[in-house]
């Protein structure tokens, strides 16, 4: 037991059948950092100090309780809450070195990223990364006349085509994402270079920017599951609305982060914005060509 747990002198098991488990005997260090104890709480790290009662039925559930609804001190919540009503202010946090209070911005990113891909992709009214939607605006467009080519090379059905086109495309989108900050970070370099800023400051701000976009698509996506995505008054009006208050948004989120004038702001906010629109929609379409051609050789 010694190998397994090397701080022996604070723990020992219990012998009884009924508790098969180690339980903490006069705790004099934190359990989880090992600094030492002077209080009910560790100074170093807040973790509180172990006792029989943490294991009770009525502490679990009291411990449960806080987690969801202490929203005040909550990472995610609070990272949100600056994200959405505070445009920018959530990068200078980072980048001035207030780092702990926040969800990381990676794992912003990725979150926000991978629900949007799911929510996009698993309801069929709403699925823009699915090729039918390609189809269904265009019926007799270039994605269709490949489906049908490579369903009759393959002999089986259109359906079957599109099934297998989409597991690929989604995936090749999914292991995209690393390019859009990157390219969005390095675009930021270009027009800030005169300002001698890290790359990873422009690299932060645009994980953050890349994460707004895509958790507004996310609040609006219930109005596309029930009315659909097809070309319409309202389709429109709600694209027009997102893309004004995402260009209002990057406008605000830039001149914090960059502190220019607001007429410089503005040029290189539109610049950043019309980068991101080509990025995204040239990487989605080789993502959906690539899907295209393997699911053609795959016979």
């Amino acid at each position: 037991t010694s190998s397994l747990f090397p701080n022996t002198r604070t723990r020992r098991f219990c012998t009884s059948r009924l508790s098969p488990f180690w339980l903490p005997s006069d705790v004099d260090r934190c359990v989880s950092c090992e600094a030492p104890l002077s209080g009910t709480y560790c100074a170093q790290c807040g973790e509180r100090r172990p006792d029989r009662s943490h294991l009770t039925i009525s502490s679990f559930l009291h411990r449960t309780f806080e987690e969801i609804a202490d929203f005040e001190h909550s990472k995610l919540i609070r990272s949100l809450r600056l994200l959405f009503f505070r445009p920018g202010y959530l990068t200078t946090e980072f980048l001035r070195g207030a780092v702990k209070p926040y969800l990381g911005p990676v794992k912003l990113y990725v979150m926000a990223f991978a629900l949007s891909l799911f929510l996009y992709t698993v309801y069929r009214p709403a699925a823009i990364y699915d090729v039918r939607s390609s189809i269904t605006l265009a019926p007799r467009g270039s994605w269709h006349k490949q489906i049908a080519t490579i369903a009759h090379q393959r002999n089986t059905t259109e359906e079957q085509m599109i099934f297998e086109v989409n597991a690929r495309w989604q995936k090749y989108l999914y292991f995209s994402e690393i390019v859009y900050p990157l390219v969005l970070a390095t675009g930021l370099a270009a027009l800030y270079l005169r300002r001698r800023r890290y790359y990873v400051e422009h690299l932060i701000f645009s994980l953050h920017i890349l994460a707004f976009t895509y958790l507004m698509g996310v609040l609006f996506w219930p109005i596309y599951a029930i009315f659909g995505l097809g070309v319409s008054a309202l389709f429109t009006i709600i694209s027009a609305v997102i893309l004004i208050v995402s260009l209002a948004y990057i406008l605000v989120a830039v001149r914090r982060v960059y502190e220019q004038s607001w007429a410089v702001t503005a040029m290189k906010a539109l610049a950043v914005c019309a980068l991101y629109v080509v990025v995204k929609s040239v990487v989605a379409i080789i993502c959906l060509t690539l899907a295209l051609w393997v699911t053609g050789r795959t016979l």
